[in-house]
């Protein structure tokens, strides 16, 4: 944008001190309307005397030959002007963005950033496309006044509690959680979309925003906007994209000789005899029979070094001037940090799967009525242990280093004397217990019809929506307890050389 600055001052007036020159801007700043810019600030640097433009856009203020003014105002850059001999002063003002501009989805509507009174802000889409599972993950630390917690990593549990503002509601039939609105549709989940797939994100978060969704919009308001069709060629875009997880920092345990040392140091406190001797400390470091002397890093026989999530999204749009469509498939894979034996029948990994499909297609059946059909679907699968893989993290805690090995030979699972507090074995839990499978489904679909009015006002228009949702989930949940031993330590050994176990409590390898 270019604006331009005219003085009115004759040359020869130049060299008087404590003038008082007039300046016109006559282009500065004109919106839609024409209307010159009022309120853009004029600061003499010399003098550090400052005016600002009045509604027709002029100002006085002393100046001389030499002096420099500068030119502020909200949504431009700040601008420089030396005052020389020249009559005619022309600068050309940068915008620092059209943010003021943009068109921004408000309740049941559109309007300008620059119009708009209640608090409401929007993100950009860019900002979004991360290689997480949930888009409520991605929101957190992106937009003001919108707070995202995360309460755990584990893949398909990893969406965020989301609230804007702060917790506005108690009630336990009506969370704290913001109203979601998707394509004009309420209650739709939040983490049901490719990023991909959306055309805009904005968050209303005062009553004077809300105000029109009454009082489901108590904790604010998110609204969604979907990509749409467009006139022309069609356009196919493929996207993918992998990523990494992994601890943000992995804890550091004690290790054997650690341990050892200072539960003697602790039993001895005690008034007790120290547990471990100084030959079993040794054999224990030195690695001299395993089963008899284990030294087992629970972290590291849990947790494997990283994991990865992958993202691939296909899509099609296009149209001519009377039928646009946009058309995407979309695929999302996590798996965990969680390890798993791979000796079993079943799959005891923790994976999570999406798929996405998303369809709109917007036809114009007249010069005035449009119809569009908006059809958004899902498909989840999610594979965990027997146990709740959750609870992984805090077994590995609660057991020491040297309480028995990882696995004895022949894949049986250690234990020991059952009147011991010791923790059962946290690595057969998580990978011999069973597994649950889940698998769910959603298909959202809304027709909408749009009549423009404008033969009875410019402007007016009218429409009827119609939304339909169903929502499938079938859970697998099958465990075992498997038959846990213990080594004879009196007699370890057989004959033959095998371990000589004792069975500690017995179990069942059928899956129930």
């Amino acid at each position: 944008m270019i604006e331009k600055i005219r003085t009115e001052v004759p040359e020869e007036q130049w060299n008087v001190i404590n003038l008082f020159p007039k300046y016109e801007l006559t282009d500065l700043g004109k919106n839609e309307l024409n209307e010159n810019l009022s309120a853009v600030s004029v600061t003499n640097l010399r003098t550090n005397q400052s005016t600002a433009t009045e509604q027709s856009g002029t100002f006085k203020i002393m100046a001389q030959r030499g002096d420099s003014l500068r030119f502020s105002h909200v949504g431009y850059e700040e601008q420089t002007v030396a005052i020389t001999n020249s009559i005619n002063l022309t600068i050309t003002l940068k915008a620092l963005n059209n943010s003021l501009n943009e068109v921004v989805v408000v309740g049941y509507g559109q309007q300008r950033k620059i119009n708009m009174v209640g608090a409401q802000s929007s993100v950009k889409i860019e900002e979004l496309k991360q290689p997480v599972a949930n888009l409520s993950a991605t929101l957190a630390g992106r937009i003001a006044g919108l707070v995202g917690v995360q309460r755990t990593g584990l893949p398909g549990s990893n969406a965020a509690d989301v609230w804007i503002r702060g917790i506005a509601t108690f009630n336990s039939q009506n969370s704290a959680s913001p109203l979601i609105v998707v394509d004009g549709v309420q209650g739709r989940d939040l983490n049901a979309f490719d990023p991909e797939d959306i055309a805009s994100l904005t968050i209303l978060k005062d009553a004077s925003a809300t105000a029109v969704y009454g009082a489901q919009g108590a904790n604010g308001v998110i609204l969604i906007t979907t990509k749409k069709g467009r006139v022309g060629k069609p356009t196919l875009m493929f996207n993918y994209n992998q990523g990494m997880v992994d601890f943000t920092k992995r804890p550091e345990l004690t290790n054997a000789e650690q341990y050892m040392r200072l539960r003697n140091e602790a039993m001895i406190a005690s008034g007790l005899a120290p547990e471990y001797s100084e030959e079993y400390i040794q054999n224990t470091l030195n690695g001299t029979d395993p089963y008899l002397y284990p030294n087992v890093n629970w972290m590291d026989a849990l947790f494997k070094k990283g994991s990865y999530n992958r993202r691939a999204n296909f899509s099609a749009r296009g149209g001519t001037e009377n039928t646009q469509y946009y058309s995407a498939i979309s695929y999302y894979d996590e798996t965990s940090l969680l390890r798993t034996d791979n000796l079993q029948s079943y799959k005891a990994d923790t994976r999570f799967r999406r798929y996405n499909f998303t369809s709109n297609i917007d036809m114009n059946w007249t010069k005035t009525t449009k119809f569009s059909l908006g059809i958004l679907g899902y498909v989840i699968n999610t594979n965990y242990p027997g146990i709740n893989p959750q609870d992984a993290f805090a077994r590995v805690m609660q057991t020491n280093p040297v309480l028995y090995p990882l696995m004895y030979p022949g894949n049986l699972v250690p234990a020991v004397n059952q009147s011991s507090d010791a923790q059962p074995n946290p690595y057969a839990l998580v990978t011999q217990t069973g597994y649950q499978n889940n698998f769910s489904s959603q298909l959202n679909s809304s027709a909408k019809i749009t009549q423009d009015l404008n033969g009875i006002t410019p402007g007016l228009s009218a429409y009827g929506m119609f939304s339909f949702d169903t929502y499938n989930a079938h859970n697998i949940s099958r465990t075992r307890s498997r038959t846990t031993y213990s080594i004879d330590r009196a007699n370890p050994y057989n004959d033959d050389g095998s371990l000589n176990l004792v069975i500690m409590a017995n179990g069942s390898e059928n899956l129930g």
